[in-house]
């Protein structure tokens, strides 16, 4: 269970703005060639990238958060296993960085503090450039460990999501959320059509009016 805290603002307002070299790269071995011909324009896009991140300091309750995240996006999800001192609202160069190298389109940032606890920043890049992200606090979660008779979803399969609630068309934040969370959830839309009779999770998402 999450709710949005107030510093969730588009990226795109923060901050000078940044001069980027745009480098054209020439692969040297098969494994650099598949790489480059993966991030070349398609005329349908496939599923997007994401990044898993530890902050400096974390707590059980967001790593699990991570986990389950992770778990949910396989095989399309990076969970880094070191912990890194990334202040999205202050400074995004090394959140950036950590995109670029793992082709992410997409992150979740997990940090736990005294002052901001079970906290988790969700976001987009575009081009390994920052797009937007929204803060949000973790509350009550239970996670998918504490039940040990759940069978897990198929690596690679599309969940159902659902949205519940009126705020979620009147409000415009919520919106883009919402959009952030599609992007996260909904897996390769490249294929065929979501089969009703395939689905193996569904994930429900509320708020309150």
């Amino acid at each position: 269970a999450g709710s949005q805290r107030p510093r969730a603002v588009p990226a795109a307002r923060k901050g000078k703005k940044r001069k980027r070299a745009h480098v054209v790269g020439v692969a040297t071995t098969r494994r650099g060639a598949r790489a480059l011909k993966s991030r070349e324009p398609a005329l349908h896009e496939g599923v997007k990238r994401a990044l898993f991140v530890r902050g400096h300091a974390t707590c059980a309750v967001v790593n699990d958060v991570l986990c389950d995240l992770n778990m949910l996006k396989k095989p399309d999800g990076v969970l880094l296993s070191r912990k890194n001192a990334v202040l999205p609202f202050d400074d995004v160069s090394s959140l950036e960085f950590l995109a670029e190298k793992n082709d992410a389109a997409l992150f979740a940032l997990g940090s736990h503090t005294k002052k901001r606890p079970n906290n988790v920043v969700l976001g987009r890049f575009y081009e390994y450039r920052l797009l937007d992200m929204f803060e949000l606090g973790v509350s009550n979660y239970v996670g998918t460990h504490a039940f040990a008779s759940a069978v897990q979803p198929a690596v690679g399969s599309r969940p159902l999501v659902v949205f519940i609630g009126a705020p979620w068309e009147r409000d415009a934040r919520l919106d883009r959320l919402r959009n952030v969370l599609v992007d996260m959830l909904r897996g390769d839309t490249s294929g065929a059509a979501l089969s009703l009779k395939g689905i193996d999770h569904v994930v429900v998402v509320s708020v309150d009016d």
